[in-house]
């Protein structure tokens, strides 16, 4: 029987008189000619039994319920990072009858810190949703459930790039500017770079990060370094000098590629 249930039975044992016995019990049934009461609640009850001689006889029997189960799940922490396994658990039960059992339903999850008559408190948790079914020697039920949360990512950034100077030039560099987050981030650069915000002396290229914060939250970001256009120069001779040390002789230069502004150097040989 459980707490609050109406599955009680009394049952009238005689000894002595003669048949056949009227029963009245103290619960309205009034007269019934049967020994026995089923489906009863928890209370006090009387009997009174008559025989065929007119002798009668009471007795008084109770029923008594057995404490209520109480059971209460409580998240004693969250993960710490994203993907973590560092939840944590106290599970606390008392009344019902007996021995109580837990039933997760499945493998027990995360790992025994702690346990006593009462209670049971669990580590190495994931985030997730876990319930718990508790059974007492009655085979009373009661459960509770639990969620254990992860942070929340806001991990946000972006790429700044200089591409190469020169068709060819290795002096291109990307820098991951973070504006939110939880510091300290790492760096996982393409090609096994350094574990920083910056990547200098490249060629032109794609290229990606993965930055990691405190959290475990991960962000991927993608860029390419172009190299400028080659720089084409060709020179034509319009005039020469007409006379010695004169200096009317003309020439023109024709560029091209290359990366504005342009500056030129002329060498008199």
């Amino acid at each position: 029987m459980c707490n609050g249930d109406d599955n009680g039975i009394l049952a009238a044992n005689i000894r002595n008189g003669r048949a056949p016995y009227a029963y009245v019990w103290s619960n309205g049934m009034g007269t019934a000619t049967r020994d026995t009461l089923s489906n009863l609640g928890a209370g006090t009850y009387t009997l009174t039994l008559s025989d065929d001689l007119g002798c009668r006889d009471t007795t008084r029997i109770t029923i008594r319920t057995p404490p209520p189960m109480v059971v209460n799940c409580q998240v004693l922490a969250d993960v710490s990072t994203v993907g973590g396994r560092d939840g944590q658990v106290i599970l606390r039960f008392s009344g019902g009858t007996g021995t109580i059992t837990l039933n997760w339903g499945g493998a027990q999850p995360g790992n025994v810190i702690a346990t006593g008559p009462d209670s049971l408190q669990l580590g190495g948790l994931a985030a997730g949703t876990y319930a718990a079914s508790f059974m007492d020697t009655n085979g009373c039920l009661d459960s509770c459930s639990f969620t254990i949360q992860e942070p929340v990512c806001n991990l946000q950034a972006r790429l700044e790039i200089q591409d190469p100077a020169c068709q060819g030039a290795n002096n291109g560099e990307i820098v991951a500017l973070i504006s939110s987050g939880l510091a300290p981030y790492s760096f996982g650069w393409s090609g096994a770079g350094p574990n920083n915000d910056t990547l200098s002396n490249l060629v032109a290229g794609n290229y990606q990060v993965t930055i990691t914060d405190a959290l475990n939250c991960q962000l991927t970001l993608d860029t390419i370094l172009r190299d400028p256009a080659v720089l084409n120069l060709s020179c034509q001779t319009i005039q020469n000098v007409r006379t010695v040390n004169g200096q009317e002789g003309i020439a023109r230069l024709t560029f091209s590629g290359g990366t504005a502004p342009f500056s030129s150097t002329f060498v008199v040989r």
